[in-house]
């Protein structure tokens, strides 16, 4: 499940989520039994990670560590970013992103019980073979998906 109230609209899924954590209740409560995949936000915020780690010591953590200036140029080619005022500046979205980064790695390195895998798709090229090996499946027979690959080649000023 990939969350979000920006694009997607999830507003009532994020406020069951908030809901729980604030009534100190499971934080997937009402959705683990629906869902067995969670990624983006929430499950990257600050006060949420380390209550999902408290709450599931023994889940599979997919780390994806990205290129933030590339995030930011293929985030700046969707232009309804910049029309709608949604967008910051490249210098203040990936300082952002890179506090966040160092927050994320603060507290895998504090939790080294936990299963992680650091899952890099653009700058190391990570595919099935990382994936699969980490979660002890069989590779499948297709091509890794891997949409907008060096789409987006303006600079980032």
């Amino acid at each position: 499940m990939h969350g979000g109230t920006d694009e997607t609209g999830d507003t009532s899924w994020w406020d069951l989520l908030l809901e729980n954590l604030h009534m100190k209740k499971n934080i997937f409560d009402g959705l683990i039994d629906k869902y067995n995949a969670f990624t983006d936000t929430p499950t990257t915020d600050v006060e949420f990670l380390k209550v999902m780690i408290e709450q599931y010591p023994n889940v599979y953590y997919i780390y994806t560590k990205r290129n933030h200036r590339d995030r930011y140029k293929s985030a700046r080619a969707q232009t309804r970013y910049f029309r709608e005022g949604r967008l910051k500046s490249s210098k203040i979205w990936i300082k952002e992103q890179e506090e966040k980064q160092l927050y994320i790695e603060s507290v895998l390195k504090k939790n080294l019980h936990l299963k992680v895998l650091e899952f890099n798709v653009s700058d190391e090229g990570h595919g099935w073979k990382e994936l699969c090996g980490f979660l002890n499946k069989e590779i499948p027979n297709i091509d890794f998906p891997h949409e907008n690959k060096n789409l987006h080649n303006k600079e980032v000023k």
